[in-house]
Order: C-alpha cells, then structure tokens, then sequence
C-alpha cells in the first residue's frame, strides 16, 4: 500500500467531515427543535413541573457562552419537535406544547 496515498485520502476526509459538521448540526437543530434564549428573570418566574423521563433523549453538546447564554446541538424527543428551549444559568428548560415550561436539571 502507498501510505503517501493513505495519508492524503485521511487527511482529505477529514477536512470533508470538518467541513460538513456545520450543515449536519444545523440539521439536527431543526430536525430536533429550534434554539432559543431568554433571560434568567422570565425564566425563573415560570412554574416548576417535573420533566417525565424521556422527554429530552439526549444532549449531546452544550456550551455556554456567557453574554448569549446560547444553548447547541440539542436533540429532542420527537414529541417535542420544534419546542424552544432555554438556559437562565442554572437550569434549562423545554418549553411545553400543551402550555408552560419545562425544568430539566
């Protein structure tokens, strides 16, 4: 085998993946739910209700970034597809088809 060859295919699938990550993320975004932000206050004001196991399958990537406090790469039930979500720096929460807000900690 010509590990010259080797080398660049590797190297040329990597920065294919690193290049797609973008589109696949934004896909799972709006496949799952849109993101949201809202401010800690209106958050904390909603009521408490308990989040049934299973609402939220995963969450496969968050981060925060502290004057956004923006929410990433969240997959939802399909339930709850195109449900908001919001982060007030404590807890996050889904917002409830029926109505309200969820906490899920």
């Amino acid at each position: 085998m010509d590990w010259k060859r080797f080398w660049l295919g590797a190297g040329i699938l990597c920065c294919l993946l690193a290049a797609a990550h973008p589109l696949l993320f934004h896909g799972q975004i709006a496949a799952g739910g849109k993101v949201c932000t809202r401010q800690g206050a209106a958050v904390e004001s909603l009521p408490a209700v308990r989040v049934p196991a299973g609402i939220l399958r995963s969450i496969t990537h968050w981060t925060l970034d502290p004057p956004q406090k923006d929410l990433t790469a969240v997959n939802l039930d399909p339930r709850f597809a195109g449900a908001a979500l919001y982060w007030d720096g404590s807890t996050l929460y889904l917002e409830d088809p029926g109505g309200g807000f969820l906490p899920f900690r």
